[in-house]
């Protein structure tokens, strides 16, 4: 687990404390139930994708933008297919407000993306590696010259 990590998880739970709370504050307790399910569900999809970018990172790195960009896209199929199945089974919606669930998975969504763009902006990873410097690489200097003070 890089450093990262945490700091992104915890700018997600603040988004998904902030639903939460506006959904007990304003609904009730039902509608922080929902937000605090959209939350988890939400932290849980998203971690375990960063998680799984790491470990190709760190195995094989040649691989990790294409598997990066294959995560996302498989996430972001699963938590529309989970928000779905929310929304239209009936059960569900009962207990869990589709509507507070939605909020809390878009707060928490974007607050997850948000944090990570800060955190690959501020890291200092070079994008490749520069050669060692040589000795015949080292700047020379130029010729010493003498001149005399007062000599026009």
């Amino acid at each position: 687990m890089t450093t990262a990590t945490p700091r992104v998880s915890g700018a997600t739970a603040l988004a998904g404390l902030l639903v939460v709370v506006v959904g007990l504050v304003a609904s009730g307790s039902q509608a922080a139930t929902g937000a605090l399910v959209g939350t988890v569900l939400t932290t849980v999809v998203l971690g375990s994708g960063l998680l799984v970018v790491e470990v190709v990172t760190k195995t094989m790195p040649a691989l990790s933008l294409l598997v990066a960009l294959m995560t996302y896209t498989l996430q972001l199929v699963l938590v529309l297919v989970l928000v779905a199945a929310v929304a239209e089974t009936p059960a569900l919606a009962d207990a869990v407000p589709p509507a507070w669930f939605a909020a809390a998975v878009i707060a928490c969504a974007l607050a997850w993306t948000v944090a990570q763009v800060v955190t690959a902006t501020r890291a200092r990873i070079p994008a490749f590696d520069l050669p060692a410097p040589t000795p015949s690489d080292a700047p020379s200097l130029p010729p010493a010259t003498t001149t005399k003070r007062g000599a026009r």
